[in-house]
């Protein structure tokens, strides 16, 4: 169970599959790739991911990292704000503010323990424990700008970078 032990949201990958050559298909579009175009891409890339999953939760009233910090608290269920700031890669003094202004919307509650423990509330239910709206707003996009081949290529290669 090293996920529950893991004190970040980053997790290892998992295993690619072994039914696609990716050196083969690397090399075939290698030619059609230029290097110095390769950072600007994965920043748009990048961008256009946290703009998709960004809007989905807009319609709750939420940002990424107050999603997170609730993800978090289900997750590890009761945790401490020193738990939840390790998760969220913010200060104890910053997921503090973040946990008090997820409490005073309702999302999530305090327990009386010492240290400090949190809870989601109620309504954090309707957004947990993953929308499926974060993961198909993405999907979408990628759907009908790509076809199956490069969608293929592109699911292998995100692996290949994940896993270096």
């Amino acid at each position: 169970m090293q996920g529950e032990i893991d004190p970040t949201l980053m997790r290892p990958p998992r295993a690619p599959t072994d039914d696609f050559d990716i050196e083969a298909e690397t090399a075939r579009v290698k030619a059609d790739v230029d290097p110095s175009q390769l950072s600007p891409a994965l920043v748009r890339f990048g961008h256009a991911c946290f703009v998709a999953l960004d809007s989905v939760l807009w319609r709750h009233q939420l940002s990424m990292l107050e999603w997170q910090a609730m993800s978090a608290i289900f997750n590890m269920h009761e945790p401490t704000v020193a738990d939840i700031s390790r998760r969220v890669y913010r200060s104890p003094s910053q997921t503090t503010v973040l946990l008090n202004r997820l409490g005073a919307r309702g999302w999530v509650k305090e327990l009386g323990n010492r240290p400090t423990k949190y809870a989601l509330g109620e309504k954090a239910m309707e957004v947990l424990p993953y929308p499926a709206a974060l993961g198909t707003a993405l999907e979408h996009r990628v759907n009908h700008a790509l076809s199956e081949d490069q969608r293929m290529l592109l699911r292998q290669l995100l692996w290949k970078v994940l896993s270096a």
